[in-house]
């Protein structure tokens, strides 16, 4: 089946990756956009590693270093910032560039002209090799340039981007890098992954198979690491909804997550998700690369946005118009919009960021068009989403599925998802009760998640529908998360007094619950009878399926004024639902029954049997709680730094979700363990050793692990026994962050 769009291109048959009217787009990521990094964060282990090459090198053991990576993973950060760690070492240094590889010599030009030539370099490369030069006798000429130039101390000689130099010069730099013996030569190669084929396949068995060789394949950034690239970029205070969209929809990709944190306001990345805009420094590196593809390949990227990914060949095909897609799907893949899957019958983009630009650039009529046509050739949820994408207006009936996903969504765990459906169908289903409804629990949803940043983006709507019982419980528990004490007394109380016991009874009991909570600390009896009032009926036909994540806060209070055999009779009937989170919620409170009764080894058995489920879970609450109480069973056992890495784990989790009265509980545990300040905070270095504070000083002036060991007499496998304690004492994760910790 073709798909008859009346907008939808013409195959140009006529043109191809071949074609000298073809244009080479490999270049739409230049890796010359990665200066826009003004910060460098983690890649501690690749540093070390060439830091170890480079001791090698100087030893007289010349060693090729090849850091493989996607455009803006930091490729050219990374050399840059090793050798700002060497400054003593001399460098060479050349690079590719796509509109340069048919000039001949192009790169080894580069060499020559930065070797002080009159002195190193041979009759060849004196003024550059001629267009017809022996590219072996270049290479000879190298060998002795770099011989020469590492005869007092070792040198660096760097070649980024060897993907796009010119034959002549791969061809020469390959012979010159075999021939290193006994030189002190670091050869420093960046390349794309999977794209040194067009220099033949001399230099994949080159790098793949000497032993000279060592490749560094870089990973995309943690999250942990984004949250350090946002505070060196200034927005140390973005929420973790923030924090947790950019590293959703940069992939980790320090070039695109740099982008977002420059140019994106906090209102668009902590409000909707339709709100989310694409950087105008990247639109307009990706949308001139599109127009630049022949019409059947821009329509199939266009067909693939809409369809999402991944998703297959044949698919895309259709919805494009493009009876025969290969010649098309190769332009694409070639200009680094799209990347076929192995078997070449599924597609995916490069990157979602450019999924977005490419999808937000096609007219409302074509995109509804295609969405239409979307619908008809899918099935269940994904047709459902395509049916939405197209509505133009209210859609009573597409309303009413849109709440039945949500439904399904909440009942398997993905109350994200829910909440998004939830809002999907209050936009599509008009005004009156059920918008109301639909709104009140896409907001619960996001609530009972700790997603305090996303329900505080709704919380206007919510003040504006009309005052119930189900309406300011909720708001209660948002003030709750959002450190507003006496809001949220106010709206529980409220709650309860508007309440009717037949027809609300789930909002009375997160009323009395909440209410319990806020007494805890203040006086047993407020709060041991607003416990007995909290009991949560279980779900049934027809009610709200998420009621059973606030059990867990009822039984915190049994817990908290001595009812532990309510507590554990409470425990059985909630952990029996057999979801993860029941488990690991239930794992915690379990733990703190077994504390409250003194048994710290029972508790901490507990603990231990669902750590494995608590760092799989998806859900950033239940991990966090998970790890305060964890934390608080170890620090009565005395064992003050796994306590320390625990509940430093939890804060920070806490924090970033903007749960704060819970950070700040977890704040008073640390505080009770000698960590005073704010845990967020670089904090000093207090509780290290005398060599513990040796090691971290070194560390942070950017010495490798066997450079420390070397100063210090010790070997390296006692340097990462220190470091792997400091970083349990001090709760950070990388060397970036002692770093900083110490320059404070």
């Amino acid at each position: 089946m073709t798909i008859p769009l009346t907008d939808a291109p013409r195959v140009d048959a006529g043109r191809g990756p071949d074609s000298a009217a073809w244009p080479d787009c490999g270049a739409l990521w230049t890796d010359d956009l990665e200066a826009w990094l003004p910060a460098f964060v983690g890649r501690a282990r690749e540093l070390d590693r060439l830091g170890d090459l480079l001791a090698e090198a100087a030893a007289g053991r010349p060693r090729i270093a090849l850091i493989e990576g996607e455009a803006g993973l930091g490729k050219s950060s990374l050399i840059t910032e090793f050798l700002s760690r060497h400054r003593e070492v001399p460098v060479l240094a050349a690079s590719g560039e796509v509109s340069e590889q048919v000039l001949p010599w192009g790169m080894v030009r580069q060499l020559a002209h930065r070797a002080d030539t009159d002195r190193v370099a041979g009759p060849t490369l004196l003024g550059g090799p001629a267009a017809s030069a022996d590219p072996l006798l270049v290479g000879e000429e190298l060998v002795a340039m770099f011989a020469a130039r590492s005869a007092q101390g070792v040198l660096a000689v760097v070649i980024e981007d060897l993907q796009w130099a010119d034959q002549q010069s791969a061809r020469a730099l390959l012979f010159a890098c075999r021939r290193l013996a006994g030189d002190k030569v670091l050869v420093i190669v960046s390349a794309r992954p999977q794209q040194l084929g067009r220099l033949g396949d001399g230099w994949t068995r080159f790098l793949t198979g000497d032993r000279r060789c060592s490749r560094l394949a870089l990973a995309r950034l943690s999250a942990a690491e984004l949250a350090e690239l946002a505070a060196a970029s200034g927005r140390s205070r973005l929420s973790g909804r923030a924090l947790r969209r950019v590293a959703d929809h940069s992939g980790g990709n320090p070039l695109f997550a740099r982008a977002m944190l420059t140019e994106l306001p906090d209102d668009v990345l902590e409000g909707p998700e339709d709100g989310l805009y694409l950087p105008r420094s990247l639109a307009a590196v990706i949308l001139p690369g599109l127009t630049a593809l022949p019409a059947a390949a821009t329509s199939l990227v266009v067909a693939a946005s809409v369809l999402g990914e991944p998703c297959a060949v044949s698919d895309a095909a259709v919805l494009a118009g493009v009876p025969q897609p290969d010649n098309a799907l190769d332009q694409a893949v070639a200009a680094g919009f799209l990347v076929a899957l192995p078997d070449h019958r599924g597609l995916r983009f490069a990157h979602e960021l450019i999924r977005r630009a490419v999808y937000r650039d096609i007219g409302t009529a074509r995109r509804r068009s295609l969405h239409r046509w979307a619908a008809a050739m899918t099935d269940g949820a994904e047709s459902l989403r395509h049916r939405v994408a197209a509505a133009a207006g209210t859609d009573p009936a597409l309303a009413l599925e849109l709440d039945a996903a949500a439904a399904a969504a909440a009942n398997r765990g993905a109350p994200a998802s829910a909440a998004a459906l939830y809002l999907g169908a209050a936009q599509l289903g008009g005004r009156g009760p059920e918008r109301e409804g639909r709104l009140l629990s896409a907001l619960e949803l996001l609530v009972r998640t700790a997603d305090a940043s996303g329900a505080d983006a709704l919380r206007p709507l919510a003040e504006h529908l009309p005052a119930s019982a189900r309406r300011e419980a909720v708001l209660g528990q948002l003030a709750m998360l959002t450190a507003r004490p006496a809001a949220a007394e106010a709206l529980f109380l409220a709650a309860w007094s508007a309440h009717e016991e037949r027809s609300e009874p789930a909002a009375a009991a997160e009323a009395a619950a909440g209410l319990a909570m806020i007494y805890a600390n203040a006086s047993e009896h407020e709060c041991l009878r607003w416990a007995r009032r909290s009991t949560v009926p279980a779900a049934g036909p027809g009610e709200d399926p998420t009621v059973w994540m606030w059990r867990p806060v009822r039984i915190w209070a049994l817990v908290r004024t001595g009812r532990l055999d309510e507590a554990d009779a409470a425990l059985d009937a909630f952990e029996a639902q057999g979801d993860g989170r029941a488990a690991v919620h239930g794992a915690r409170l379990r733990a703190s029954v077994a504390l409250a009764r003194g048994e710290l080894e029972q508790a901490e058995v507990i603990l231990e049997a669902c750590n494995a489920v608590g760092d799989g879970l998806a859900d950033p609450i239940a991990r966090a709680l998970f790890d305060a109480e964890y934390g608080r069973c170890l620090a009565r056992q005395h064992r003050r730094p796994a306590a320390l890495a625990r509940l430093r784990s939890a804060h920070e989790g806490l924090a970033r979700l903007g749960a704060r009265p819970l950070a700040d509980a977890v704040a008073a545990e640390l505080a009770a363990l000698g960590l005073r300040g704010r845990p967020d905070a670089a904090c000093g270095l207090a509780g290290l050793t005398a060599q513990e504070l040796q090691v971290a000083t070194l560390v942070a002036d950017g010495l490798s692990n066997r450079q420390v060991a070397a100063q210090l007499y010790l070997s390296p496998k006692t340097i990462e026994y220190h470091l792997a304690h400091i970083f349990a004492k001090l709760g950070i994760r990388t060397r970036y962050q002692l770093a900083a910790r110490v320059r404070s």
